[in-house]
């Protein structure tokens, strides 16, 4: 999932948990992709198992917020995002015809145009997670305060905007995610099928109480 499908997850996923602060809520749901500004990091680096989760949980309890929307990243993240969204092609011509990273592209497009931005602002607060795992500091920080401003006006333009102000232009995952991107574009009567027939909103309900019923008990 890209950076506004996780926020917008979140959003659907607020109620529910009821983080008492909901900046480090925010905060701890895209706090996981920070790993794209540390050169070498790897996935598991970042997104840990629940029970890791857990632990830091019980280890520091101020850290609850974050911890919570850390956790649903990691889990959003678990989803087999492919099967659960050709799910919802009305066409089958298209079930068989899309990647992983094309569902990728396309969920986070379409929140972008369809879903209307949570009025929510993400804490800047570096933590011990963030030192355990590997992010440095500074990155940490920069990293939220250009969600912050991407959050003001999301589009797809501001979000390869913003990967490049933050230094991806040349990491391989973003140059692929854009590639995506450009093709889906070009191909304007795949898009615009696609745009007609494929509900948003009912995915993002679908994922939301799929993490939703994978949350311990323990974090609430």
């Amino acid at each position: 999932m890209g950076p506004y499908s996780h926020i917008i997850l979140a959003s659907e996923l607020e109620k529910y948990i009821k983080p008492d602060n909901t900046r480090e809520f925010y905060w701890g749901t895209i706090a996981p992709d920070t790993r794209y500004l540390m050169k070498g990091m790897s996935r598991d680096q970042t997104h840990i198992s629940p029970d890791e989760i857990l632990d830091y949980l019980h280890r520091h309890p101020q850290l609850k917020s974050f911890l919570q929307g850390y956790l649903v990243h990691c889990l959003a993240d678990q989803l087999e995002m492919p099967e659960l969204m050709q799910r919802k092609f009305p066409l089958s011509w298209q079930k068989d015809k899309l990647s992983s990273w094309q569902c990728t592209v396309i969920l986070e497009l379409f929140n972008v145009l369809r879903t209307r931005p949570p009025e929510k602002i993400i804490s800047e607060k570096f933590n011990v997670v963030l030192e355990d795992i590997g992010i440095s500091e500074e990155q940490a920080i920069k990293f939220a305060k250009e969600m912050n401003q991407y959050l003001t006006s999301p589009s797809v333009i501001s979000l390869f905007s913003m990967y490049q102000r933050i230094g991806l232009a040349n990491n391989g995952r973003i140059e692929k995610y854009h590639i995506t991107f450009q093709r889906f574009q070009k191909n304007w009567l795949r898009k615009n099928m696609i745009l007609l027939g494929l509900h948003v909103r009912k995915i993002n309900n679908e994922i939301a109480s799929l993490v939703k019923s994978n949350l311990p008990k323990e974090v609430f």
